[in-house]
């Protein structure tokens, strides 16, 4: 496989699989250090890339810098992130992903007429972290890309409170110090909202940016912790749907 790398040496380049993808990877930046004027490859660098191409369509999956949240990310977990994504996630019914999960899994009774269902997925132990998760997922169809063809949507995750190692409600490992947390009502229990998502300089320095395109709740009840993520126009689903549909889950 060939490609035209962003300022990487050819010899830096792995060649790798991606199921049955030929892919490449590299991880590396040049730099130019204090009082140099060449830039230099410096391998160690937190940067790590990941091209292929499928159907004449070009991807690349790239990780700037090794924040907490993303520090599993390594060769292998991003290669096979990858693959799950090139293979799709959401594969099981919703009973099929409660079976592997041991627990119940709650569905909303209630959806904003945009949204169908795509499918469930269990994730006993995604990248070490969460464990014994459940995720449905429900999209809808963009007239922005043209007739038939979804880019936008919603996931719903479920998981037991006492499975959750790092993160809490009240905690900012979700989210950066410029979000704005909002404390939510869903029903008779305490929630958050927040708009936004990390992302990545040049440098892999992380910081918050408030993209009104990513929203999220999330609550706890019952030993159990949820979250539902919806990505794509904030006209089409609102902060209020997003908590209608919380407190319809049955």
């Amino acid at each position: 496989m060939e490609s035209e790398w962003d300022q990487a040496p050819v010899e830096a380049i792995s060649q790798v699989k991606i199921g049955n993808i030929d892919a490449e990877i590299v991880q590396g930046t040049f730099v130019v250090y204090p009082g140099e004027t060449v830039a230099r490859w410096n391998p160690d660098a937190p940067i790590l890339r990941l091209r292929w191409i499928f159907d004449g369509v070009w991807f690349e999956m790239a990780k700037f810098g090794n924040v907490g949240s993303i520090e599993y990310l390594d060769r292998d977990a991003l290669l096979k992130l990858a693959e799950r994504m090139m293979n799709g996630s959401f594969t099981l019914d919703v009973k099929e992903s409660e079976a592997l999960a041991g627990f119940d899994v709650l569905e909303p009774t209630w959806l904003p007429s945009v949204l169908f269902f795509e499918g469930a997925a269990f994730e006993p132990k995604e990248w070490d972290s969460p464990k014994d998760t459940v995720k449905i997922s429900y999209y809808f169809y963009s007239e922005r890309l043209g007739p038939g063809l979804a880019s936008n949507g919603i996931v719903i995750t479920q998981q037991p409170t006492d499975s959750i190692e790092d993160c809490t409600m009240g905690t900012d490992c979700l989210v950066g110090a410029g979000a704005n947390v909002e404390r939510v009502q869903v029903g008779d229990m305490p929630g958050e909202y927040v708009i936004g998502v990390w992302s990545a300089d040049n440098s892999g320095n992380w910081h918050w940016v408030n993209d009104p395109y990513l929203q999220r709740v999330r609550w706890q009840k019952d030993d159990m912790a949820f979250e539902i993520l919806y990505m794509g126009p904030p006209e089409e689903v609102t902060k209020t749907d997003l908590i209608a549909i919380a407190e319809s889950m049955r």
